[in-house]
């Protein structure tokens, strides 16, 4: 009788968030991601600092120690990080560009659906990074990105998750500004501290161009 090997235990949660990865290709990634994700946390508490902020960061999603979690229950809802500035607390969702282009050059911004309504439902903010700029796109402006676009699977962004995206005629002539500006995605350039920050850890914060 041949002998039978056991199959890996998988579950919904995992097998959904994994998508076509296997399941250690999947906890390499994590393992990866976040600790890019606690890079660019530093950067922006940096950024913040050099506004005159007092900041203090905490983890608030589910993978903050970069270790593969199988069942997430509710909290795969929360966003990635919780900043403290001067003393208020803001929930915060870091997501990187790396396309090695300016973001007046950018072609798209593609956000996940289920992303922008766990941040409208406790206020917060997603903040998208790159090299030398980064945006915030606050409660009100993620209210109108959410109702003014199709929502849908985009090839090569994420296979098991709905998305909206902004194309770059759109994303100039209607939503970029460079102030805080209501229902509008706000591009700021990095201050120098942050700047210096992201030249130390550019290894870790970029793939290898190919």
């Amino acid at each position: 009788m041949a002998e039978q090997t056991e199959k890996p235990k998988t579950n919904k949660s995992l097998d959904h968030r994994r998508d076509y990865r296997s399941v250690e290709r999947f906890a390499q990634d994590i393992a990866t991601w976040t600790k890019r994700e606690n890079i660019w946390a530093e950067v922006l508490k940096a950024e913040f600092e050099e506004h005159g902020y007092e900041v203090e960061i905490k983890d608030h999603g589910i993978d903050g120690d970069g270790k593969l979690i199988e069942h997430t229950g509710k909290k795969i809802k929360n966003l990635d990080k919780k900043f403290y500035l001067n003393g208020v607390p803001y929930f915060v969702e870091i997501k990187t560009c790396d396309m090695g282009k300016d973001y007046v050059e950018l072609p798209f911004i593609t956000l996940k659906t289920s992303t922008m309504i766990n941040t409208i439902s406790v206020e917060g903010r997603i903040v998208i990074v790159d090299r030398n700029w980064w945006m915030i796109l606050r409660t009100d402006c993620l209210k109108k990105l959410l109702k003014g676009y199709d929502h849908k699977i985009y090839r090569g962004f994420s296979p098991n998750d709905l998305a909206i995206r902004v194309p770059a005629k759109e994303l100039k002539e209607k939503w970029l500004t460079t102030k805080k500006t209501e229902d509008k995605i706000e591009a700021r350039r990095w201050s120098k501290r942050s700047r210096l920050l992201i030249k130390k850890f550019e290894k870790k914060l970029f793939r290898e161009k190919e």
